[in-house]
């Protein structure tokens, strides 16, 4: 099994201006979190220290990277980079935008090896993850200055989480949880920027595969297709049973099921879009705009509808 690669860069130039910090400390305990988590021997953690502006972009290409992390200083329009001797550089926001939008859309890239997650660990970094969110699913910048120990604590968790098999929208969620409950200060300080209208919440590094074990799959598709009359009973969890987890389990093990990208781009759009439409119907309900909520209805039914064709080459009726 190919291991996701997670790459740690980090720079601390050597200016009165910025604090000093201490990144080899922090990568290593990153390191040794990950390596707890249920798949963290799946995982293959990079490191890289004094990343210049001329080496940041060359580094990334060679080790093609699922997740880059970068931890140091930063200012609103800039990261802070390390150059010869320990002087200071600028790489502007609207370049490294361009930079990761390069990347991932090299000819040579396989879909698998492209950057799903940045995550910029440097003050006033949200602007950049906005901008580099319009080429990479998931961007975590900070929206002010934040304290070392809150960026350490919030990195460790998050990244604790995502290799235990949760979702990158929850992995995020218990990172931010973990600050509040040491009573750090800067909670809120990591935001989650994401490209288009992508749902955090079913986008996963490592799926569960046991959770639904091949053996159960056909009694699951009997199960979704007999009994269920409202459009919530089409997509509820179920104990893990519903067509929800059913979609993810096939978009993470697509390959290995025997379907073609373009199955799996479908089934992607159908989780990234059904969710969205569901919470609208429900306050299409609330407010009495019957309306809109049959109209919702039909679309969520005609999502579903599209769903079980393809599940149905896959799974014996």
């Amino acid at each position: 099994m190919e291991k996701k690669l997670i790459l740690f860069l980090s720079a601390n130039p050597d200016d009165p201006d910025y604090d000093e910090l201490h990144l080899v400390k922090e990568c290593n305990e990153l390191a040794d979190k990950i390596k707890a988590a249920a798949h963290g021997h799946e995982v293959d953690f990079r490191q890289r220290h004094e990343i210049s502006v001329k080496r940041i972009q060359e580094i990334i290409a060679d080790t093609s990277p699922q997740i880059v992390h970068f931890t140091g200083h930063g200012e609103k329009e800039h990261l802070v980079l390390e150059g010869i001797d320990g002087q200071t550089e600028r790489a502007k926001a609207k370049a490294l935008a361009n930079m990761f939008r390069i990347l991932n859309k090299r000819k040579s890239l396989v879909e698998e090896k492209k950057i799903l997650c940045v995550v910029l660990s440097a003050c006033y970094s949200r602007q950049i993850a906005k901008a580099v969110a319009e080429h990479v699913d998931f961007v975590v910048g900070m929206s002010n200055e934040v304290g070392e120990d809150t960026a350490k604590i919030f990195a460790e968790h998050f990244y604790y989480h995502l290799c235990s098999g949760e979702s990158f929208g929850d992995a995020f969620e218990f990172g931010k949880s973990q600050i509040a409950l040491l009573g750090i200060p800067g909670q809120d300080i990591p935001k989650l920027e994401k490209r288009n209208d992508i749902d955090p919440s079913t986008v996963f590094l490592f799926a569960a595969k046991n959770d639904l074990p091949e053996t159960t799959l056909d009694q699951k598709y009997r199960e979704l297709i007999t009994g269920r009359t409202t459009v919530r009973e089409f997509w509820e969890d179920e104990a893990r049973g519903g067509l929800l987890n059913i979609l993810i389990y096939f978009s993470a093990n697509y390959k290995d099921a025997g379907m073609s990208q373009g199955e799996k781009d479908s089934i992607d759009t159908i989780l990234s879009h059904v969710p969205p439409k569901l919470t609208s119907r429900d306050q299409a309900d609330l407010s009495g705009n019957h309306t809109l909520r049959d109209q919702l209805d039909g679309e969520i039914r005609e999502m579903y509808s599209d769903a079980l064709d393809i599940l149905r080459k896959y799974l014996k009726e």
